[in-house]
């Protein structure tokens, strides 16, 4: 069960917010987030600005290792793997594969399991990037010692 402080949040009806989509819209993005309620249902509506703080500390922890010339790593919060000739082409080839993923995790509906569910701020944050490097940007490097 969510609760929802109406006090501090304001709610909207689905209706009014359509009726009104303008000046609903021109609130989001200049003022604050809004819940937007149709009978059962309950969605939220926030601007870039606030989700891209919200999902800041959501980044990727790569650990690599290095060993005659190539670079193997893996991501700690999603299960992916890959390896390079460097650790930027390490980078850019986790960074494609992320963005990949991403473009997946709704596509096949991987967010109904639940074990990929932890993965939606992480998936969020890749998608809002403005292109790969911001991906790229997301992954800190950590050498592993053997």
């Amino acid at each position: 069960m969510l609760l929802l402080n109406t006090n501090a949040l304001e709610v909207r009806n689905a209706s009014e917010a359509r009726k009104n989509w303008s000046f609903v819209l021109d609130q989001v993005v200049r003022d604050k987030p809004l819940a937007i309620k149709r009978n059962r249902d309950l969605a939220f509506m926030i601007s870039d600005i606030h989700l891209a703080t919200i999902l800041e500390k959501y980044r990727f922890q790569l650990e690599y290792d290095e060993e005659d010339g190539i670079f193997s790593g893996s991501l700690d919060e999603i299960d992916l793997v890959a390896d390079g000739n460097s650790l930027d082409e390490l980078k850019d080839k986790l960074a494609y594969n992320l963005l990949e993923y991403a473009q997946d995790y709704f596509i096949h509906k991987f967010h109904l399991a639940p074990n990929r569910l932890p993965h939606l701020p992480y998936v969020l944050h890749v998608l809002i990037q403005p292109n790969l490097d911001g991906v790229k940007k997301l992954i800190d490097a950590k050498l592993e010692r053997a």
